[in-house]
């Protein structure tokens, strides 16, 4: 059994920083997805069927 008394605070640290890192990555891609539709829509190729284009 893990000794929590001992590591408690090694582990609530490790697992936070884990997912502080995990956030601000998803954060970046989410970022640079943005920007190619940005980009993409301003290039005028963004596909944007309507009720009448058959899939």
């Amino acid at each position: 059994m893990l000794d929590l008394d001992k590591y408690g605070t090694f582990l609530i640290a490790a697992f936070g920083i884990t997912w502080v890192v995990f956030a601000t990555y998803l954060a970046y891609l989410r970022s640079r997805l943005r920007g190619l539709q940005r980009a993409a829509e301003q290039r005028g190729s963004a596909v944007t069927p309507d009720a009448a284009t058959p899939l």
